[in-house]
């Protein structure tokens, strides 16, 4: 499957490089107590390039074509976010 040119040939804006740290749900399916370690909500890192972002979601591309186009999106609830930390630039 191939993806759409933009017509004019110009290019999108180059999104930010980020790393976002989340915190994901977690169901525990035996019989730990609930200060038991084991149902701790646990904690992760995520790169990529941020697609878009408004008061409820953050999405990050983890592909971006010579286009500035992203692909592979993970939606992250912004409840669930940690921190967000921009990466500097290399060009």
């Amino acid at each position: 499957m191939s993806r759409k040119k933009k017509s004019n040939g110009a290019s999108a804006p180059r999104p930010s490089l980020v790393i976002v740290k989340w915190r994901d749900t977690l169901h525990s399916v035996g019989w730990e107590s609930p200060t038991d370690a084991e149902t701790n909500c646990p904690t992760f890192s995520s790169v990529g390039w941020m697609a878009y972002e408004d008061e409820e979601t953050l999405k990050l591309a983890t592909t971006l074509a010579d286009d500035n186009t992203g692909a592979g999106i993970l939606s992250i609830p912004r409840g669930c976010v940690v921190e967000v930390v921009t990466q500097k630039s290399s060009g």
